[in-house]
Order: C-alpha cells, then sequence, then structure tokens
C-alpha cells in the first residue's frame, strides 16, 4: 500500500555458468586438464637476457555449455610485476589492447600476452599471473576459486651470450702439394656469458674458400 514503493519484476535469458579454458589456434582446450583437474598452467620463458623482453600469448575462450557470459575483470602480475607484464588483446584483430572488464559471449575469446623483461640478473623468477572472472570454478576441481585463474610464470635473467675467439688469423705458411697429413691449426671459442646463467652461445663455421 506505499505509493513510492515500485516494484518490478527482473528476469534473464542467461542459462548455465560461464566456463574459462585456454585453447590452441583449432580451439582444443589446453587448461584446465581434463584429467587433472585443479592442475595449473605454466608459461617457461626460459633465458632472456637483461635489458631484451619475450612474450608469450595464450587465448582465453568462454566455452560454456550454456550462454552465459564470460566476464573477466582483471589480469595482472601479483609476484615479480617488475619481471612480467601482462595485458589482454583483442582476437580480432590481435593488436588491440583492451582494458577490464572484458566481456566475452559463448565461444567469445581474448588474447592474454605476458612481456618477460628482466632489470637485473637473477637466475630464477618465478611469477604469477592472476586471471580474475566470473566462472565459479576456473579450474574445474570442484572446490571453487572465487574466480581466480592463477597461471605461473617462471624464466632466467641473466647476461646474453658473448664470443671470444683464441685467434682471428690463421697462418699456414708454405705448404708442399699432397703434404700427408694435411696441416691443421686450431680455434678455440668461448661463450663469455655469466656462467651461472646457463646462457647458451650458438656457433656456425663456415669457409669463405
Amino acid at each position: 500500500a506505499d505509493p513510492s514503493l515500485l516494484e518490478a519484476v527482473l528476469k534473464t535469458s542467461f542459462k548455465g555458468s560461464p566456463d574459462l579454458a585456454i585453447v590452441d589456434d583449432t580451439d582444443k582446450v589446453l587448461w584446465p586438464d581434463a584429467a587433472n583437474p585443479g592442475g595449473t598452467y605454466e608459461l617457461d620463458f626460459k633465458q632472456v637476457g637483461v635489458g631484451q623482453t619475450r612474450t608469450i600469448a595464450f587465448t582465453v575462450m568462454n566455452v560454456t555449455i550454456g550462454n552465459a557470459p564470460l566476464a573477466i575483470t582483471g589480469a595482472a602480475v601479483s609476484i615479480a610485476p617488475t619481471y612480467y607484464t601482462a595485458k589482454l588483446i583483442q582476437f580480432a584483430d590481435k593488436t588491440t589492447e583492451l582494458t577490464p572488464p572484458v566481456y566475452l559471449n559463448p565461444a567469445g575469446k581474448v588474447i592474454v600476452s605476458i612481456t618477460f623483461a628482466p632489470p637485473t640478473k637473477n637466475n630464477s623468477v618465478p611469477g604469477t599471473l592472476e586471471i580474475t572472472t566470473n566462472d565459479p570454478d576456473v579450474d574445474n576441481s570442484g572446490a571453487g576459486d572465487n574466480g581466480r585463474a592463477i597461471i605461473s610464470l617462471k624464466g632466467v635473467a641473466g647476461f646474453p651470450p658473448g664470443i671470444s675467439v683464441s685467434s682471428n688469423a690463421l697462418d699456414f705458411g708454405e705448404v708442399q702439394l699432397g703434404t700427408a697429413p694435411a696441416p691443421s691449426k686450431t680455434v678455440t671459442v668461448t661463450n663469455t656469458a655469466d656462467q651461472t646463467s646457463g646462457f647458451p652461445l650458438n656457433v656456425t663455421v663456415s669457409l669463405a674458400l
């Protein structure tokens, strides 16, 4: 009987729950692993030199069996943010950076791009990327995770490989035709990178004549 009270009936056509999945180029689900629910997804940046960068990207898809939209409300590095940065990229053009929240309809996709840019040397850089969503059970463990997808990151930050050779000229002098065994000389090539960083030096040899 209160004339100031307006009653409104609200209803929604959304059914089911949103379901986040990391997929490959063929939409095959890479994570969560159906055979290992509750497992983690890890990105290994391997060795990256100080002052250099390496970027790894993956695709997130809403694989709901209903028609509920997936809301991605954040994507941030919570551990080692000085080494890793993350951003959301529009899937359609693969260039436009998006600002959360991002909403994905069923089968909708977005690219998550993570860059490892070490400012200092560190032989082990574990990191964590946290994607916050409205998926009630992101890792499909059945325990619920408050809509948080946790992506493990790791990498090695060191100094790029360097090369040092024992000699930049080899003089065989005068050699008689048919000399056996043929005379030989040796050049020693050394990787001058910090040994604890484990940065490999790839060497190929070619002869001009």
